[in-house]
């Protein structure tokens, strides 16, 4: 959820983008953990997908 007025710590948003570019590297993720992950990316940029 996102908060009206915050602003992300850039060491904050330099960790999550290092997070994201090793994730991509995973082999295969079980089918609830990537739904789990869908819903919780489209909550984030409010997609409601």
């Amino acid at each position: 959820m996102r908060l009206p007025g915050a602003v992300p710590d850039a060491a904050l948003k330099a960790a999550q983008a290092l997070w994201q570019r090793e994730a991509l590297t995973l082999g295969s993720v079980d089918p609830v953990t990537t739904e789990l992950v869908r819903l919780r990316g489209a909550r984030h940029h409010d997609c409601h997908t």
